[in-house]
């Protein structure tokens, strides 16, 4: 008799491909971590370890991603709508994760998402928040907060990743570009908000794939 064959697939791309199947529908980590062939725990852990996300948090970071995009490409029918096709509970439940997680830019640089890092209330520490471009006229939902990112001078870093674990290569180019980098441009900086620029196809576990660190200097 014949073995049954073994699955040669990645488990954790297994779960990452059913995430993507299921987006507008209920998913738990027990479905997620059976899609894997790995009990939860073990499941859970290799996901964060590889992904820098816990696999739920990765989940709502993904139907972020796509109300984002829709966002883009024009108003939907209604915020209503949108949240239960990006498969949220309630127009609350969206609204509430998305302005914790996107605030609309009116800014220079185009396409794609941005990581503002910018002074905190009152000038008291730092604030970072992710964002998307939007047209200087264009109605912004009740709740979201507009920064307006005026032209001006940058110091921009490329950082191609290398298809591993995301977060430990951000920590490593933060540590080299502020130690190394700046301090050896010859440039003034300037106080205004840092940028991080990602593309719109951005995959932070794809081999070659690029994040933008965008440093305000004077002209």
């Amino acid at each position: 008799m014949n073995a049954w064959p073994q699955m040669r697939t990645d488990p954790l791309d297994r779960a990452r491909r059913h995430v993507e199947q299921r987006l507008d529908g209920e998913l738990s980590l027990n479905e997620l971590a059976d899609a894997a062939g790995l009990s939860p725990y073990h499941f859970s852990r290799q996901f964060t370890a590889r992904f820098g996300f816990a696999p739920m948090a990765y989940v709502r970071a993904r139907r972020l991603e796509i109300a984002a995009e829709r966002l883009r490409a024009g108003p939907p029918t209604s915020l209503i709508d949108l949240a239960l096709d990006c498969g949220f509970d309630s127009q609350e439940g969206f609204t509430r994760a998305f302005s914790r997680t996107f605030v609309p830019l009116a800014g220079q640089a185009g396409g794609g998402t941005f990581g503002v890092c910018c002074g905190g209330p009152a000038g008291v520490g730092l604030h970072y928040i992710a964002g998307v471009q939007v047209a200087a006229d264009a109605p912004v939902p009740e709740g979201f907060e507009v920064i307006d990112l005026p032209a001006r001078s940058y110091l921009v870093f490329r950082q191609v990743l290398d298809g591993g674990p995301l977060q430990p290569q951000m920590q490593s180019a933060v540590r080299e570009i502020w130690s190394q980098r700046v301090p050896g441009s010859g440039h003034a900086l300037v106080r205004a908000p840092d940028l991080e620029v990602y593309p719109e196809d951005f995959q932070p576990d794809k081999p070659g794939a690029w994040v933008e660190w965008w440093i305000p200097v004077e002209a």
